[in-house]
């Protein structure tokens, strides 16, 4: 015999089944079947207060810094982004956030999701589309792995959708290079 009852085995069955449908019961908000719509997705604030381009070196290496307040102007159902943002398709810019790895070797990583807080798409929903930022390392180029400390991404932004197994995204970015994100009021 394998040591495990049969009564064992029901019972994690049923937790199994009741677990699996947490998820929905959450998405649906009030219980019932509609479908989520893309503004119920908008998380109104993050982790870092906002992860701000503000902030007093933001800038302070000539490089444009975008905050997710920007980033979440772009339209999901329309797709469009507004001019503000829209300036820096193609440009090299740098964006505050959380790194979820999507392809590590060991310590280094070469493909992973920017998100505005920690462990954003582990939790079920995930951020919506223009919140996250699907970023590759730019051949020769690796970024070290930082589960839970918020860092910047440089690299060249494009507005455009990427879908993975994982999630969808609104912007893509070839990443050049991460650095840990400092700031004096949150003390990261």
């Amino acid at each position: 015999m394998s040591g495990i009852s049969a009564r064992t085995v029901l019972w994690t069955i049923a937790l199994l089944g009741i677990l699996s449908i947490v998820p929905f019961i959450y998405m649906s908000g009030d219980g019932g079947n509609d479908p989520i719509a893309p503004a119920d997705y908008v998380i109104k604030d993050d982790t870092l207060n906002g992860v701000r381009a503000e902030t007093a070196d933001a800038e302070s290496d000539g490089v444009p810094a975008l905050d997710w307040e920007q980033l979440r102007t772009l339209n999901l159902e329309t797709g469009q982004a507004p001019a503000n943002l829209s300036q820096y398709d193609g440009k090299q810019v740098k964006i505050g956030g959380f790194m979820v790895p999507l392809e590590d070797e060991q310590y280094a990583v070469t493909e992973f999701l920017l998100v505005p807080y920690p462990q954003a798409c582990i939790h079920v929903p995930a951020p919506p589309p223009n919140q996250i930022v699907h970023v590759t390392m730019a051949p020769g180029n690796k970024a070290e792995v930082a589960y839970y400390a918020p860092i910047w991404v440089y690299g060249r932004l494009k507005i455009e959708t990427k879908q993975n197994i994982y999630t969808e995204s609104s912007y893509t970015m070839s990443g050049l290079k991460t650095a840990p994100y400092t700031d004096a009021y949150t003390g990261f």
